[in-house]
């Protein structure tokens, strides 16, 4: 029996990282670290979006990591993000129509003019952010001849 019981550890050991490598092949880790989000594509499609902390992703599923003490720049249409409650609850969207423009603050200071756009900016206790619309008034100018 002792002989029996040496092979089937042998087996069980053998068995076990032939799953260990299936998975390492099948399998990829992720670290979002502070200050950070990722966002999961599966198939390039969105699905959901990663806080702090270590994660294994299947290798079809694709993580991009944003600095969310910057705006929030996508190649996605935004309005399929939003979709997700997770994710539209961590970001303010700011939209600026032709006729105006925001002024974005940071700490008290002018960081930019925003102009006609869609932007998306993280909300967290780091980007201390301000916004403040102008509309503009529409002038008529009269040719002269």
């Amino acid at each position: 029996m002792e002989g029996n019981t040496g092979f089937l550890k042998q087996d069980l050991i053998s068995a076990s990282s032939k799953i260990c490598w299936l998975n390492k092949n099948k399998m990829k880790q992720v670290k979002i670290t502070a200050y950070q989000v990722g966002l999961v594509f599966k198939n390039g499609v969105y699905k959901r979006m990663l806080q702090e902390d270590n994660y294994w992703m299947w290798f079809n599923e694709n993580v991009m990591i944003y600095d969310v003490t910057k705006q929030f720049n996508t190649v996605v249409e935004l309005n399929i993000l939003l979709q997700d409650a997770a994710l539209a609850n961590a970001l303010q969207v700011i939209e600026v129509s032709d006729n105006e423009i925001v002024l974005q603050y940071q700490d008290g200071l002018l960081k930019q003019v925003l102009t006609a756009g869609r932007y998306a900016f993280w909300k967290n206790t780091v980007n201390n952010y301000a916004f403040y619309k102008s509309r503009h008034q529409q002038y008529r100018h009269q040719q002269r001849y």
